[in-house]
């Protein structure tokens, strides 16, 4: 191990937790241009976790909603702003007589994504 190393003594369900909070980041909050960074750090924690017996399954497929995506919700254009406290919800907001209305919604309830 050379003096750059850090070990970090974390149980599986916490390394799953940073992998997905690394993933969520990169989905949605991080420029496109910097990305690559992100899948060079998960490609690097997968191969870890494979030397000490871990499998695990990376999803690379694109997220279905992602922050300022566009979408429809009751027949109104909505914007995807925030994760729900509940479960399968999402917050969204809509323009209600000329004013920003944030709402949480269940999540099948949004339908015909418009692409950026």
């Amino acid at each position: 191990m050379s003096n750059n190393t850090i070990v970090l003594k974390q149980n599986i369900r916490q390394v799953l937790n940073i992998i997905e909070g690394l993933q969520f980041y990169k989905d949605n909050l991080i420029k496109p241009k910097y990305k690559f960074i992100i899948d060079d750090q998960l490609s690097e924690m997968e191969k870890q976790l494979q030397v000490q017996n871990v499998n695990i399954f990376v999803n690379d497929l694109k997220p279905r909603f992602v922050f300022g995506d566009q979408v429809r919700y009751k027949d109104e254009d909505a914007i995807i702003v925030g994760m729900s406290n509940e479960e399968e919800f999402i917050k969204i907001v809509i323009c209600q007589d000329n004013q920003l209305k944030l709402l949480d919604v269940p999540i099948v309830l949004l339908s015909n994504i418009i692409c950026p």
